[in-house]
């Protein structure tokens, strides 16, 4: 079995807060990211699009409101976060 470190290949945008569902609905090309919590539930993980890039977002939440990790190869991180 190989282990390899991905830590410096991928950059970690958290969007959170009562309002997270609705942005991340809007930034997908043509409003596409399903983000409801009957199509996306507490602890899975799914590929949306954040602008023009994929996202591999991950649902959850420390802060007591909806929330999401959106895990973007680093190189993106500027891209994805402009489209947010």
């Amino acid at each position: 079995m190989t282990f390899t470190d991905v830590t410096s290949a991928y950059a970690v945008l958290s969007v959170q807060g009562p309002d997270s569902e609705k942005l991340l609905t809007q930034v997908g090309p043509d409003g596409v990211n399903q983000m409801s919590l009957e199509a996306f539930p507490i602890g899975t993980s799914k590929t949306i699009g954040v602008g023009s890039i994929q996202a591999e977002a991950k649902r959850v939440s420390y802060v007591g409101e909806k929330g999401w990790e959106l895990y973007v190869p680093t190189e993106c991180a500027m891209h994805a976060y402009d489209a947010l």
